[in-house]
């Protein structure tokens, strides 16, 4: 651990905060298949005893609506398993491209301070995270006169 640099650290963080989204997300899923009867059941027991008789066409409307669910289920989890390799490409993507863009905005942003002082000095409140501005604890524009 101790030859992790900080780039290193904040690549490994957004690497792993990736990950845990998907394992969010795949935990969800299946915590949606199995309560699905668990609810069908309350609502088909909590309707006939208020209901009576006339909870029959109630009985229906679940009957066809927690299949379809089962289906859209389903088809949702093939279309993520189909784009699970394009997510995994796309991830691998942003970790080459975002250390890259890094690399040319310091330069671009010294050319800026060098070419158009004015111009500089307008923009550095607002692009420096707060209280790293000296004498300044929140990002605020200079006055113009």
């Amino acid at each position: 651990m101790a030859s992790i640099s900080k780039a290193m650290a904040s690549d490994a963080v957004s690497f792993v905060a990736s990950d845990i989204t998907k394992i969010f997300d795949g935990i969800q899923d299946i915590h949606y298949l199995w309560t699905a009867p668990i609810e069908a059941m309350a609502i088909l027991t909590i309707l006939v005893v208020l209901v009576k008789q006339w909870a029959l066409p109630g009985w229906g409307v679940v009957f066809i609506v927690m299949p379809c669910q089962y289906l859209f289920g389903w088809r949702i989890i093939l279309h993520k398993k189909a784009n699970a390799a394009n997510t995994q490409e796309r991830g691998s993507i942003f970790q080459e491209l975002l250390p890259a863009m890094k690399l040319v905005n310091d330069p671009a942003e010294s050319c800026l301070e060098q070419c158009c002082p004015l111009l500089s000095c307008w923009c550095a409140p607002a692009l420096a995270p707060a209280g790293t501005m000296p004498g300044s604890a929140t990002l605020r524009r200079p006055s113009v006169m």
